[in-house]
């Protein structure tokens, strides 16, 4: 992704920044699965929150959530549309250092 020289912020689509100023995928991702299970399963979705070592502990939340989605077709849609809309929310699109998130950019 290319970068402004003037700006620490990258052009094109990126992670959001944490309070650090570091672009966390894991912390981003764990968000984003979180978000699309609460409308589903808010029990679910405060697990996926509370788990620690996301690289290595998300396989079982993510089985989690795609049994819950399994339930009805409306809680597929359910699951589905909440996690565009987080994603939208969360990821973040840089040009000559200014910064939105992604669905004002769309």
């Amino acid at each position: 992704m290319p970068v402004n020289p003037d700006s620490k912020t990258p052009d094109g689509v990126c992670f959001p920044a944490g309070g650090d100023g570091t672009r966390s995928t894991s912390a981003t991702g764990r968000a984003i699965f979180a978000d699309c299970a609460r409308g589903v399963d808010p029990s679910l979705a405060e697990r996926i929150e509370h788990t620690r070592d996301w690289r290595s502990g998300y396989l079982t939340p993510i089985r989690d959530i795609v049994e819950a989605a399994t339930v009805t077709s409306d809680a597929a849609l359910q699951v589905s549309r909440d996690g565009l809309a987080s994603a939208h929310r969360r990821f973040r699109f840089g040009r000559e250092g200014q910064e939105l998130n992604l669905g004002e950019a769309l």
